[in-house]
């Protein structure tokens, strides 16, 4: 990210392939991300209230997807 963009990169991981190959990726303003992200979460909260909870285990959730977080003391 920077103070000008967002950018979503999806990504296919496989087992024992160390990095995962981008597919698709999609830049946005800071504005529209936040934008997206609320219709998300809206969508998120009435799909829920019409099916149930959306259950996410946390070990089904890889932390970092195959990219090394940032070091944020650089």
């Amino acid at each position: 990210h920077s103070p000008a963009e967002f950018v979503f990169d999806f990504t296919r991981m496989l087992p024992g392939v160390p990095q995962a190959k981008v597919y698709a990726r999609i830049i946005m303003t800071p504005q529209h991300a936040k934008s997206f992200l609320l219709a998300l979460q809206e969508n998120i909260k009435k799909f829920e209230e019409q099916f149930g909870e959306i259950k996410v285990m946390a070990e089904q959730r890889p932390k970092t997807f195959g990219f090394k977080p940032q070091d944020k003391s650089t």
